[in-house]
């Protein structure tokens, strides 16, 4: 038997209001994920249980309303509160052709070796969205964290499928190496 691996689309599972119905901050990009029908697993520190999407609402930015089949009043909504919304990283894969030569998944990044001048620098320990963009959270072999813009000019992603690697190219003062 093969582990599962999950893959987050939407974080932080609240109730609102009386009939199940749960407020989730999307994290996805796919918004083809949220189709009623969907399948997607909540997953907690104690529990994983696999769902079907019955409607989803886009709300204020990236937050959205979602109702799950299964999940008809508040006490099964509070049950569950906190937990995030996963997919298989398989279910992931079979939607790799809806980006771009330019776009990657949240995972392809996360863990993926930084390198700079060709010399191991650190690795992407997270991303996070930025003023003006998603900014790769590179932590060096100190431990120390950069913020690196997602951008063409300083990131290089020749390398990260087939290798997990990225180059950077950072622009003079960035880094202190």
């Amino acid at each position: 038997m093969t582990d599962v691996e999950y893959i987050c689309i939407a974080r932080s599972a609240v109730p609102h209001g009386l009939d199940g119905r749960l407020r989730i901050a999307v994290v996805s990009d796919n918004e083809e994920r949220f189709q009623p029908g969907s399948r997607v697993f909540l997953r907690s520190d104690t529990q994983s249980r696999e769902y079907l999407i019955r409607s989803f609402e886009w709300h204020n930015g990236r937050n959205a309303f979602v109702e799950l089949e299964g999940i008809n009043d508040r006490t099964a909504a509070e049950a569950i509160a906190g937990s995030g919304l996963y997919i298989t990283k398989d279910d992931a894969e079979r939607s790799r052709d809806l980006l771009g030569d330019d776009e990657f998944y949240y995972y392809d990044l996360a863990g993926a070796d930084a390198y700079v001048d060709g010399k191991l620098f650190g690795k992407v320990s997270d991303l996070t969205e930025g003023g003006s963009g998603v900014l790769l959270i590179v932590k060096d072999g100190r431990g120390k964290e950069f913020l690196v813009p997602f951008v063409a000019e300083m990131v290089g992603t020749d390398k990260l499928l087939t290798d997990r690697r990225i180059d950077l190219m950072p622009v003079d003062g960035l880094f202190d190496i």
